[in-house]
């Protein structure tokens, strides 16, 4: 190949000089066009240039912010149910375990950048996945049952087995308020993210809802007629209980919708939303349903997915995407795909123990699971010495 070593009066960028004579006349006619234009008709070329990729550009941003705020406005409305593909990760197909507590393990909630972890010891830490640390953010003298944490507030709530309600601060490891008002033990906590409002639910059948900000009672939620066992919120607060219903609160109006099943036979232990419209349950008769909160009824049922008789103890749903996973006491975390109102099995996850409680990261990259040797708020069934007590992280790939 032969270079061009012709010399220009005028100077050029290196970029700008072709490597290759053509042996096309049209081409060298073109070349000596582009050459011989002038400092004005270069400028306007450039511009044009410009102005065509920022076109391009700006068409591309355009879509993508259309896309975000599309999501944005179905997140608002909580209608918002993206499918996606999950699988357990190729690079880290083991569940990685974190301990940070010397007595049996309840329940825990994810942060920014960690996880918290309570106990039947009373105590609630927070554990850092990377780099591996953890710090005490409370202690109290009875079991803790659940919690939750306000991530704009960074508060943590915790229900436990006395009856109280406690909101600590979580970079002071302070006390903030000690809530009053249960008559029985707190089985469930969950804050309205968006909102001051704190939801709890009891043995005492009742849904409480607190104010954060100055730790008074807002209102008493009555209608379960037995004790109340699992709690959510998105958009709206729903509840689950020992009286194998679904119940719906709408507070501010004070109606609730009752939700119920011939099918599901004993109490339901455990419940999550995936929006303001779709949640999962996992019962004690080992049903694991699907639900939308306009029809009564669940709109499928899964029999016995972890073996008959073994009770679903916790379920956790992706919010606003179609995967759900369940726990129990069979050795396995079940991995669940929403799809034409249907729940289809995916994957499982050994892990031997009970399944007390679990949380999506809020991007599906992975799945927190308190596994412990018994059940969060009893002992109702014999103790697993095989199980390694403490925070499991399952990592997962999708897309």
């Amino acid at each position: 190949m032969k270079r061009n070593n012709r010399e220009e009066d005028e100077e050029i960028d290196s970029d700008e000089i072709p490597d290759v004579v053509s042996s096309d006349p049209e081409e060298e006619k073109e070349e000596d066009n582009f050459f011989s234009e002038t400092p004005e008709e270069k400028r306007l070329r450039l511009a044009k240039e410009y102005l065509e990729r920022t076109k391009k550009a700006k068409d591309d941003d355009d879509e993508l912010i259309e896309q975000q705020l599309n999501q944005d406005f179905e997140e608002e409305k909580g209608t918002r149910f993206d499918s996606i593909n999950i699988s357990l990760s190729k690079k880290e197909p083991e569940p990685i375990r974190y301990r940070a507590h010397r007595g049996q393990t309840t329940s825990i909630v994810l942060g920014n950048g960690c996880v918290f972890s309570a106990s039947k010891d009373g105590s609630i830490v927070n554990i850092q996945l990377e780099p591996r640390k953890h710090k005490l953010i409370g202690q109290l003298s009875s079991s803790v049952n659940s919690i939750d944490y306000h991530r704009s507030r960074k508060i943590i709530a915790a229900g436990d087995s006395s009856q109280m309600v406690s909101i600590f601060d979580e970079e002071e490891c302070t006390l903030l308020h000690s809530l009053k008002g249960h008559r029985g033990e707190v089985t469930g906590v969950v804050f309205s993210q968006k909102g001051t409002e704190l939801f709890s639910c009891s043995y005492d059948m009742n849904i409480r809802v607190w104010d954060i900000e100055n730790g008074n009672c807002l209102t008493t939620l009555f209608g379960h007629q037995e004790i109340v066992l699992g709690i959510d919120y998105c958009g709206v607060c729903v509840s689950c209980g020992a009286d194998r219903s679904l119940r719906l609160w709408k507070y501010i109006e004070e109606k609730q919708l009752l939700f119920q099943s011939s099918a599901i036979r004993s109490a339901i232990d455990s419940i999550s939303m995936f929006n303001n419209t779709y949640c999962v349950t996992g019962s004690q008769d080992s049903k694991l349903c699907l639900w939308r909160l306009n029809t009564k009824k669940p709109i499928w049922v899964v029999k016995d997915p972890h073996g008959p008789g073994n009770w679903i103890s916790s379920v956790a749903a992706l919010r606003y995407r179609n995967i759900c996973a369940s726990g129990s006491n069979d050795g396995f975390v079940r991995f669940w795909e929403v799809k034409g109102d249907k729940l289809n099995p995916l994957f499982s996850v050994p892990l031997i123990g009970y399944i007390n409680d679990m949380e999506f990261s809020e991007n599906g990259e992975f799945l927190a699971v308190q596994v412990s040797n018994e059940q969060k708020l009893g002992r109702w069934l014999p103790s697993i010495k095989e199980a390694r007590q403490g925070v499991h992280i399952i990592r997962l790939d999708h897309n």
